[in-house]
């Protein structure tokens, strides 16, 4: 008899197959699956020289993009004289050969598109007393030393010709027209010590935003900076990343664990405070973002909550940039991840038997649930 009932399960299960991929209808009609997209991040390999840890990415398609990092301190190749600054050609990353410049350092960097590239060069002279900045602009690297420095945290290009650098201490270059100005944030001397600015966002020459540690935060409108007031329990908030999608709210993920919207005058948080640092976020819409940071932790936004997705390793991720659900990279410590786009099938059974139905979809397979066991009995 149990020999049986299972000969009877195979059979039904045989011809529920058979009806799925012959798209014949008996009892049953194949319907299209709707908002089937599952996005993954898989391991990409490694790059030309391990010695070199990623630290930031821009990515500008699907096949343009760059890296920079910092050479590691224990390096056995120390033969090596690649700097490590890497682009992406198609699908695969490279050291960019032609960068002119020997340093340990490249992830101060910005870019405008592929033919334009902003990099702050660490030459081991004291930042403060200079700056070296080298621009790559249609196949040629050009270097402007600008006096005084600042310690570079971050960098936007607007333009070609429009930069601008961030740093420690509130401390700001501005670039425009070919002439460089330092532009520090109005603060006292002992806040200032504090503000450590750490990333910057410009959608345009008179939009854009800039964040830092200790609670900074600041909006530009082309002429001024002007500082946003936190709420109390904010007010120290250490933001490192900032990102702005097309309806105006400002994203920001923090030291201490935060995922923050500030939209129209009015604060949102979505995450709770000291679960880990969180080093970079990246939005595509205003209901769809990424972000990153220590132990691995990637967080995915769906509009309404930012929940925990799988992560491939367990170390620090630094950077994330994503364009839409299948193009996306991550960089961490020491490796790169990419978005996959895994999509399930694009049809499913639904049964007119009330009580039969498809739980759920794997591949080509449907997977059933017999809710009243007249198929299993």
């Amino acid at each position: 008899m149990f020999r049986s009932q299972n000969n009877i399960r195979c059979l039904a299960l045989a011809l529920f197959a058979l009806l799925f991929l012959l798209d014949i209808q008996l009892n049953a009609q194949i319907v299209q699956n709707k908002n089937n997209a599952q996005s993954q991040w898989v391991y990409a390999g490694n790059l030309e020289n391990d010695y070199f840890s990623r630290r930031r990415l821009i990515l500008l398609s699907a096949t343009e993009g760059w890296l920079g990092g910092r050479r590691k301190a224990a390096d056995p190749t120390s033969h090596n004289t690649k700097s490590p600054l890497y682009r992406l050609k198609g699908n695969n990353w490279y050291f960019e050969d032609s960068f002119p410049v020997t340093t340990d350092r490249t992830y101060e960097f910005s870019a405008y598109d592929k033919n334009n590239l902003v990099v702050i060069v660490h030459t081991g002279e004291a930042y403060y007393d200079s700056l070296h900045v080298w621009s790559y602009q249609n196949s040629t690297w050009t270097e402007e030393i600008v006096k005084p420095g600042i310690f570079p945290q971050a960098s936007a290009m607007v333009s070609p010709d429009e930069i601008w650098i961030v740093g420690n201490h509130g401390r700001m270059l501005h670039k425009k027209n070919g002439i460089w100005t330092y532009r520090p944030l109005s603060l006292d001397t002992t806040a200032m010590k504090e503000a450590n600015l750490m990333d910057i966002k410009m959608l345009n020459s008179d939009f854009g935003w800039v964040v830092g540690r200790r609670g900074t935060i600041a909006s530009y409108d082309g002429k001024k900076w002007s500082f946003v007031s936190l709420p109390e329990e904010l007010i120290s908030t250490p933001f490192l990343s900032v990102d702005i999608t097309n309806d105006g709210a400002v994203w920001l993920a923090t030291d201490n664990g935060l995922i923050l919207r500030y939209f129209q005058e009015n604060w949102t948080q979505f995450t709770d405070k000291n679960s880990g640092t969180l080093c970079s976020i990246s939005m595509q819409s205003p209901t769809s973002g990424w972000a990153v940071g220590s132990y691995g932790r990637i967080l995915k936004y769906d509009g309404q909550e930012w929940s925990r997705a799988h992560s491939p390793m367990s170390d620090q991720l630094t950077s994330i940039q994503v364009l839409n659900d299948s193009t996306g990279w991550i960089a961490g410590s020491t490796t790169l991840f990419k978005l996959k786009d895994v999509r399930s099938h694009p049809y499913r059974i639904e049964m007119t038997d009330e009580k039969t139905e498809v739980d759920k979809l794997k591949g080509n397979t449907a997977i059933m649930k017999d809710l009243d066991g007249d198929l299993y009995n």
